[in-house]
């Protein structure tokens, strides 16, 4: 199942899916759809219904797919095989053959972009502002991957050109909303399955613009929050006021001061970190 696709920021748009974890549980996951002079890349790809496709189609060509983190490429081989778009993904990233097609490739390497700045993002979607890489996470990865624990291709996020309004930033599963703040943060009426929804606020999948513990337990090196510091001093000084996570709801507007508020809290990274001045440039 699927919302339907909405446009949330003049030509992004969002539409949920849910993602059936077991039988009798499931949870909802966002793409997000970004068009830029007629063409489309989507990010965290979700597969669609018959019309929701459609609407899709008549948005723009799809011309790029990309995979922020390891465990959000299901639905990729499918856009690309249907579309021939341009995959783009972090280094080591794989996927299992799906849809009949052959394992995918990455084409464009995330961590190129990210490296390259605004001029090597823009290149492969105008809409583009930027890609940031979890850098810390990503050696951590690589780590797991040379003993043979892990082949996760690290964690990315992508920074949106949005004129006036303030810069998108949408994440994968580094950062996750769990807390309206109102409606128009909401992206559609799909509701988790009823036996999912205590289990992963039990998790810690709750409260507002937030770093899940249970990510920090994958991703961080030593497994608390303190070992991802250097990642997220680097993100909170960048510009941005949007958030469009991969999973959860928007956060509008103050959604950059709404985690530094969280990872300022006793249990995470304490009142004193980063103390810089809002919409503070690196």
């Amino acid at each position: 199942d699927n919302g339907k696709l909405r446009e949330v920021f003049k030509d992004v748009f969002v539409v949920e899916g849910l993602f059936n974890m077991a039988p009798f549980m499931h949870i909802k996951r966002t793409m997000t759809v970004l068009r830029h002079g007629g063409e489309l890349c989507l990010i965290n790809t979700v597969r669609l219904d018959a019309a929701s496709e459609a609407a899709l189609e008549k948005l723009g060509k799809i011309k790029v797919v990309m995979r922020l983190t390891g465990g959000h490429g299901l639905d990729d081989p499918y856009y690309v095989d249907k579309y021939s778009a341009t995959l783009v993904a972090g280094p080591g990233a794989e996927w299992n053959a799906k849809h009949g097609i052959a394992p995918l490739q990455t084409q464009v390497s995330l961590r190129a972009l990210a490296s390259g700045g605004q001029k090597a993002a823009a290149a492969v979607f105008g809409k583009i502002q930027g890609v940031f890489e979890f850098e810390t996470i990503g050696k951590h990865a690589a780590t797991l991957g040379a003993a043979g624990k892990d082949k996760q291709s690290g964690e990315y996020a992508v920074l949106v050109t949005n004129g006036s309004n303030g810069t998108v930033l949408v994440t994968a599963d580094a950062v996750q909303n769990y807390e309206m703040s109102s409606k128009d943060e909401s992206i559609s009426d799909l509701t988790e399955s009823w036996l999912m929804g205590p289990i992963t606020w039990a998790m810690g999948f709750s409260g507002r613009t937030m770093v899940a513990p249970l990510f920090i337990n994958m991703s961080s090196p030593d497994k608390t929050i303190k070992g991802l510091q250097p990642d997220f001093e680097r993100l909170l000084k960048l510009e941005w006021s949007h958030l469009i996570p991969g999973h959860g709801f928007l956060a509008l507007n103050v959604a950059k001061e709404d985690l530094l508020k969280h990872l300022r809290g006793k249990s995470r990274l304490g009142p004193d970190f980063l103390l810089l001045q809002a919409g503070a440039d690196c």
